[in-house]
Order: structure tokens, then sequence, then C-alpha cells
């Protein structure tokens, strides 16, 4: 991804004459004339052909599938040119809604200048930003949290696969609370067997967390210890913070709360990384 720098902080809100600003929403008029020069670039056959001949470079086809996968009503017959501006018209004049959904798209099918589209983002603090992959838009988060998560993701191996797929199921445009905390107590089971139950390929966090407090004595930790817990205590409790979630064989816990599933991926996200540090080790 491309390395942040510091926003820039216009003079008057500096010197307290003008609120400090909120972050952008959606596509206003000051942004849309930006995200339309990345959205031209998105549409050139795969003969790569100049876009300076506007309408024999467009690539009509990827038009036609993004409508009908957005659900946009539209008429086949209409000529290539006139699909574009009918896209133009969604992206500038539809609701913001729709107009992100498209950028989002493009991504998921392959679009090209994303560390443009990214830096843009960044420079309007918007509310989302590409995801680690380019495949989509998630909400931003706190830079060290977003530090955090690019670590995780680092090695390529199935941890790190499952912690992708808890990022994308929390803060991208499709949601999934269930799924996103599965995938987060996958990403830590997957880095805590070879520790706790090397010969056991079908250990569960639950067992493991049994395991580590049956036998402190077999483990160490780099966490500090508080009040009357040790640091093995103390990462058993972080193990518990991500644990199963209530519902997951269709109790009558009720549905997953989106809320809580994000701090469990955030935690999930802390556990990995420690795991990947050594910070919990076996000793015996």
């Amino acid at each position: 991804m491309q390395q942040e720098t510091a926003k820039y902080v216009p003079l008057s809100v500096r010197e307290g004459r003008r609120p400090p600003f909120e972050p952008t929403v959606g596509v206003p008029g000051y942004l849309s004339p930006a995200l339309t020069k990345w959205l031209n670039r998105q549409f050139p056959k795969a003969n790569g052909s100049s876009y300076a001949s506007f309408e024999a470079s467009l690539d009509s086809e990827r038009i036609h599938k993004l409508f009908r996968a957005l659900r946009i009503d539209y008429e086949e017959s209409l000529s290539d040119q006139d699909m574009y501006v009918a896209l133009l018209d969604e992206f500038l004049e539809g609701d913001d809604e729709i107009s992100l959904d498209i950028i989002d798209y493009l991504l998921f099918t392959g679009a090209t200048q994303c560390d443009e589209l990214e830096a843009v983002l960044f420079e309007v603090d918007h509310e989302y930003r590409l995801d680690a992959d380019h495949a989509r838009l998630v909400r931003r988060v706190d830079g060290s949290v977003w530090a955090a998560y690019e670590e995780a993701l680092a090695p390529a191996d199935e941890a790190s696969n499952d912690v992708a797929s808890a990022w994308a199921k929390t803060y991208s445009r499709d949601t999934d609370p269930e799924g996103a905390w599965d995938d987060a107590t996958r990403a830590v089971e997957a880095l805590l067997k070879p520790i706790v139950s090397p010969n056991d390929g079908k250990a569960t966090l639950g067992k493991m967390i049994s395991a580590i407090r049956a036998k402190e004595e077999k483990w160490a930790c780099d966490l500090p210890g508080i009040e009357d817990k040790s640091p093995v205590q103390q990462f058993v409790d972080a193990l518990q913070v991500v644990g199963y979630r209530p519902d997951r064989h269709g109790g009558s816990d009720g549905v997953t709360d989106s809320a809580t599933s994000a701090m469990v991926v955030l935690q999930a996200v802390t556990i990995v990384g420690w795991l990947r540090d050594g910070a919990f080790r076996r000793v015996d």
C-alpha cells in the first residue's frame, strides 16, 4: 500500500478560525472531478488502444456487466458512448451509495491506477480507503490499527488469509459479522496450534485455552502481568475475547452484533501480531 504522509491542515483551521474538517463522506463536489478522472481510465479495451480515441477504446462489455451487477436499469441497445454517458450520469448525478458501489465494483473486477485512487481518498480523509489487496473499499480506521492489520498480512499463510477475510467482512461495503468472527477465530487457531497442540490438527481454540490453563508452567509470555494475573493468564484472557461467536450453532443468543464482531476482529489482529513476534511460546 502507498505510504501515508501527514495530511495538510489549512491555516484557518490551525489557527482556530475554522473548525477542524470532518472526514469526507460520499462523493462531494470537491472530490468528484478526481474520481471521474480515475473512472475514465478503467474502460479501455484489452488491445491497449489509447483513450484519446474515446469510443474506439471503450470497454462497453465491462460497463454492461457493471450495470447488471449493481442492478441499474439500462437499455442494451445503447451505443458504447451512450452507455458510458449513462454510467457517468449514475456516478455524478445518482446518490453517493451508487457512486461508491461503482468504485467498489471496479476494484473487485481488477481496477488500474489504484495508488492514484488511494492517494485521492487519503487527501480528503475519506471514510473509505482501498483494502490491502486493492480488491474493495473498506472503512478507514486509525493509522496504528491499519498498520497492525497490514503487519498481520505480511506472511502469506493460512492465518493471514483468515485475517484478510475477517477484515473485509467487517469493514467492506458487504459486511458479514458472523463470518468475520469465525475467520478471526480461525486466524488465531492457525498460529496457536503449532505452539500448543502441534500434533492435533483439529485442536480448537477452546481446547487450547484449557491446555494452557492446565499447565501454565509450560508456557512463557511477554505480556505484563496485572495485579494477581500472570503474563500467561493475561494471554488466556485475550484469547477468550476472541473465543467463538455465541450463536454459531444456531443457539438462542441472537444475531451476532456487528460492533462486537469488529472488536473481536481487532483483538484477533493483535493476537496474530503477538504470536508472529513470539510473545507467547512453549518453554518445556
